[in-house]
């Protein structure tokens, strides 16, 4: 199929997908476009929302929420791929091949990103690629993001950031910016960090930031640090999806599936 105006950017195309398959989930094309799930989808990335499903197992029907993605199987086939809803993420097994140590378990428990870059196993490749490690926080899921796919931009919220800063951040690690502007133009400061499900810099505030866990290790717990504005606050809940202003638009390739 050519591509067009509206096609040339996907990662998969509609008549790649086996819809007759999808039907035994309650799953059709019509059903994606309405949700307004399947742009995100042929782009190559997870819908944003869970989506309702229903599986057929013989008697039995299974009812579950889940975020779904396209992968290609082995075969080059292109086939769903379902993120189920966990209690928690398992991080007593290795994941990749890499071992959760404590200081790794408590950062991903605590702002869902595990803050350094790691060496994890392909193996289809048999190679170690270095990546960052996040939780998604929806299904609580481990997704792992290449480092050398990260982007980091030169600005964030009217703060430039120096090549020390940049680097800080391509290490996985949370960074701590003061004089940030929102969009009503308002000044906070707050936390910044990769998240490999997101696959930007995303805000961390409240508990999620350390330095929110330093000021109630300080001050003996309980007590919260005003880090942000209450309309930085509101403007992070509702654009929590989208990337920093002030990004070069590159393409962004999917989370690194071994």
């Amino acid at each position: 199929m050519e591509a067009t105006n509206e096609t040339k950017d996907y990662r998969f195309q509609p008549d790649q997908i086996d819809w007759n398959s999808l039907s035994s989930l309650g799953i059709d094309k019509g059903r994606l476009e309405k949700l307004d799930v399947l742009d995100n989808l042929l782009k190559g990335y997870k819908t944003n929302e869970l989506v309702p499903l229903t599986l057929k197992l013989g008697n039995a029907i299974v009812r579950m929420d889940a975020r779904l993605s396209l992968q290609q199987n082995d075969e080059g086939k292109i086939v769903m791929a379902m993120h189920g809803i966990r209690k928690e993420p398992n991080l007593n097994f290795s994941f990749f091949g890499h071992e959760f140590t404590d200081e790794d378990k408590e950062n991903l428990r605590r702002s869902g990103n595990m803050g350094r870059v790691v060496e994890l196993y392909n193996q289809k490749s048999g190679e170690y690629i270095p990546s960052v490690i996040s939780i998604d926080s929806k299904t609580k899921e481990l997704v792992a993001f290449r480092a050398d796919w990260m982007k980091v931009p030169e600005e964030i919220k009217g703060v430039k950031l120096n090549e020390e800063q940049k680097q800080i951040l391509l290490e996985g690690k949370p960074l701590y910016l003061e004089g940030m502007i929102s969009k009503k133009g308002e000044p906070f400061n707050a936390e910044v960090q990769f998240n490999a499900d997101k696959r930007f810099i995303e805000f961390l505030f409240g508990e999620r930031s350390t330095v929110q866990k330093k000021a109630n290790a300080d001050l003996g717990g309980g007590m919260e640090v005003k880090t942000e504005t209450k309309e930085a606050k509101k403007m992070t809940r509702k654009n929590k999806n989208e990337s920093t202003p002030k990004t070069k638009k590159v393409s962004r390739p999917k989370a690194v599936k071994m």
